[in-house]
């Protein structure tokens, strides 16, 4: 994409509340992909992917699943840190190496976790509030601006209560490499959002690339 920004063209600064409790946007992976709507959508993608987290471990926890608690300390501890959600990086490293360790699950203390997540999920919410989409920054055009392309992506993702697994996996995967063949493919499968459909439609997807 061009660093010349035309008149028209939506601006790609992302804004910040005056104080944020735990997130470090500074420290973010993401950020190194220089296109800030890209770290919007994955903010999106955070909320929707961990809001249920703390019920989620729970039930992991009662019913002694010790592979699936895993599963979900170590995604919290990947996705946290390129958010710069340090605290919170660090508390799911911590707990992702018990684990690793064989440790008895329900003697592991989760309240620091789901308290910086807590904190973590509202820093989210809060910078994305602050970068609500206007209806004037989207376009049908089929040749749009990556951005909009992205605002597109994050106006519909924020409509959704919940997106399964491997359309999260997809979408970090098409953020990644910006890949335009297959931005405008994750695009449509949001627009005709079904959860089976989408499901079936990645796995063919998967399977092309």
């Amino acid at each position: 994409m061009s660093g010349t920004k035309s008149a028209d063209q939506p601006t790609t600064t992302v804004n910040y509340p005056s104080s944020l409790n735990v997130m470090q946007p500074e420290l973010a992976t993401v950020t190194h992909l220089n296109q800030p709507e890209t770290f919007l959508v994955v903010l999106e993608m955070f909320i929707q992917q961990h809001e249920t987290f703390r019920d989620d471990v729970e039930s992991a926890i009662r019913t002694n699943n010790g592979p699936e608690l895993h599963i979900l300390i170590h995604t919290l501890k990947g996705s946290s840190g390129a958010l710069g959600l340090q605290k919170l990086h660090e508390i799911s490293t911590e707990l992702d190496l018990q684990l690793t360790q064989r440790v008895d699950i329900e003697s592991l203390n989760m309240t620091p976790l789901f308290d910086v997540l807590r904190l973590s999920l509202v820093d989210c919410r809060n910078i994305l509030e602050l970068n609500k989409i206007n209806k004037d920054d989207l376009s049908n055009d089929e040749d749009a601006d990556l951005v909009v392309l992205l605002r597109q992506l994050r106006q519909k993702l924020h409509h959704h209560e919940h997106i399964n697994s491997p359309f999260i996996d997809i979408l970090r995967s098409v953020l990644h490499e910006q890949n335009n063949r297959k931005y405008d493919q994750v695009l449509e499968l949001v627009d005709r959002f079904e959860y089976s459909e989408a499901y079936q439609s990645l796995l063919d997807l998967d399977s092309k690339n």
